[in-house]
């Protein structure tokens, strides 16, 4: 008689854990869809992003909507050594800073 309850209690167990590990799988295959969806908009967007700034897109967009045009002459700038500290700019105005003892 106690083995036909242990025997009955195991498959009631073995019934419901089959029940919430069906529960989990259907979870994680909604999951598992979600993750896809989303991975291909971010693949989507990246090759918005990428066809947009594209050079040629860029000067085109900053020569027609911006009214930009090319520069007539490229001056390269010196290089700056690092290790020689620069002066202050030179604004043209005084400032004068008083110390409190």
């Amino acid at each position: 008689m106690v083995a036909a309850f242990l025997v009955a209690g195991s498959l009631v167990a073995v019934v419901v854990a089959d029940g919430i590990v069906a529960q989990d799988q259907i979870r994680l295959t909604v999951v598992d869809q979600q993750l896809a969806n989303a991975s291909a908009q971010q693949t989507s967007m990246q090759t918005a992003i990428a066809e947009q700034t594209a050079p040629p897109v860029v000067v085109h967009t900053a020569t027609t909507k911006l009214g930009m045009v090319p520069a007539q002459k490229v001056t390269d700038l010196p290089g700056v050594s690092l290790a020689v500290p620069l002066p202050p700019p030179a604004t043209g105005t005084t400032v004068r800073t008083t110390s409190k003892p």
